[in-house]
């Protein structure tokens, strides 16, 4: 098995600024994030016993939903309720409701970082907005991060990495609607779930496009992203081992192996 790096102990104390432009640590816990979540956790029982559709929530679920808000508990209490109502709205989602956009390889977990954080690589050319419409790429979404959380979990963290390859990425691939929506889902039904969102060789148009699309994210989110354009930077954030062979990584997806395991 695997050995992954530490990560800090979920106890108070100071980000580590050596760590550059990394984003912090989820375990790293600061004082005032002790005293939110000693006035939230209370506030999240009540809720969730008076709303049967909202499921219990972990100290760090908890935790996630305060940092998404500022430790704002009433915006991170109303921000549950939201986050819980829109995936009300499009679960379960089961296999056979995404298979024909697994097939296309749009998107899959390729392995872990170095401290266990899972890694999802998109390949942006397998998407056509005249062939997959909102709907079915949020279910996708859904489908594929509720996977891949319960692998960061078993590892014993909280967040993924997300590359999004868009080395062939053309005009035919680029639907503003669908953009939007994802960034959405990633920001309110799994709030902090993303640890970093790697941006990977995006083409002028997008480039262009950037200003009027990062008017869709909030601050925490734009933190996390970082545009690069060379394999040798990408090997730097993503070990080559979770990297896609056509990138010069060393990862093949078996899709039948994938099946298996998802159909069991």
């Amino acid at each position: 098995m695997r050995a992954f790096k530490k990560t800090t102990s979920a106890t108070s104390g100071e980000l580590n600024h050596e760590r550059g432009k990394l984003p912090r640590d989820f375990f790293v816990v600061t004082p005032a994030e002790e005293a939110a979540l000693a006035e939230f956790e209370p506030m999240v029982k009540e809720l969730t016993g008076r709303r049967a559709l909202i499921s219990p929530q972990s100290r760090n679920d908890c935790l996630r939903l305060l940092r998404a808000r500022g430790l704002n508990t009433t915006k991170a209490l109303i921000l549950l309720e939201n986050s819980e109502d829109e995936r009300a709205e499009y679960s379960p989602v089961a296999y056979k409701d995404v298979k024909e956009i697994v097939h296309k390889g749009l998107a899959y977990m390729t392995g872990f970082d170095d401290t266990g954080r899972p890694v999802i690589y998109v390949d942006t050319d397998k998407f056509r907005k005249h062939e997959d419409n909102v709907v079915s790429i949020v279910k996708f979404i859904i489908f594929i991060m509720d996977e891949v959380v319960l692998e960061a979990q078993k590892h014993g963290q909280e967040q993924v990495v997300l590359v999004f390859d868009l080395t062939r990425f053309s005009l035919l691939s680029m639907d503003y609607g669908v953009i939007k929506q994802m960034l959405h889902v990633l920001m309110y039904v799994y709030p902090e779930r993303v640890y970093r969102l790697i941006v990977f060789n995006p083409p002028y148009f997008f480039t262009a496009a950037w200003p009027a699309i990062k008017l869709w994210l909030d601050e925490n989110s734009m933190r996390k992203i970082l545009f690069l354009r060379k394999t040798e930077k990408l090997f730097l954030e993503v070990d080559k081992q979770a990297i896609p062979t056509i990138l010069g990584g060393k990862f093949v997806f078996d899709l039948e192996k994938y099946e298996e395991k998802a159909e069991v």
